[in-house]
């Protein structure tokens, strides 16, 4: 296979977690691809634990705490695949993540985004997200029907074409990002549950913020 995957897992004082992640990914059905993890300034050591841990990974560590977007953008400034999927810390991919949408994407050149349903554990209960799994660009002018990043599958390309995620926006980076990609291809979810995503509830996330995620929702209406 001669296309490239670049990987970008962004984490922050969660090394376990980030572990967990990069693991979901080296046991992945394909092997082209690279995992590049970029560390948001992490207090616990997180980069040092995970190059013991896993030396054939790329880590980069911020001197500052730059937030998620940022992390990404830099990930893939630094990335050498023509394709890119994208990993937060607290989440993991199934084994067949990165085969099907790589599939998809390099069969129809006309998809500026694949993302995936997925799966929502908590102690208490788990689910799928629903099925959205047709070309369905015009719900995003309303809500954000995918979950989020991980879940994320594009071509350099079409990152180039939107300038990478909005490192202004206070919240729901994700779905302005998907937003941008729609004006210049179709967006496609599988079928397939791909992500294991943990309870958005018991997490600690900047999206939680009631105030960041009025600001964001505004700014992208705006």
């Amino acid at each position: 296979m001669k296309d490239f995957i670049s990987v970008i897992i962004t984490t922050r004082n969660r090394k376990y977690k980030a572990e967990r992640a990069v693991k979901s990914v080296i046991n992945q059905s394909i092997s082209n691809y690279e995992i590049i993890v970029v560390d948001d300034c992490s207090k616990d050591q997180t980069s040092l634990y995970l190059k013991t841990k896993f030396p054939m990974i790329k880590i980069i560590t911020n001197k500052v705490n730059l937030g998620g977007s940022a992390s990404r953008n830099i990930g893939v400034k630094y990335s050498k695949g023509n394709y890119l999927s994208f990993l937060d810390d607290d989440d993991s991919y199934y084994p067949k993540k990165l085969e099907i949408q790589y599939n998809l994407c390099s069969s129809n050149k006309n998809l500026s985004l694949v993302t995936s349903r997925y799966n929502i554990i908590s102690k208490d209960f788990e689910r799928a997200s629903n099925d959205y799994s047709k070309l369905v660009n015009k719900k995003l002018y309303f809500k954000n029907i995918y979950g989020g990043t991980s879940t994320y599958f594009t071509s350099k390309i079409y990152y180039d074409l939107v300038g990478g995620f909005d490192e202004n926006l206070k919240s729901a980076q994700d779905w302005d990002f998907a937003y941008r990609m729609s004006k210049y291809g179709k967006i496609f979810q599988c079928k397939e549950v791909l992500v294991e995503f943990e309870d958005f509830k018991k997490n600690i996330r900047i999206s939680n913020s009631t105030l960041r995620t009025y600001l964001g929702h505004r700014d992208i209406y705006l």
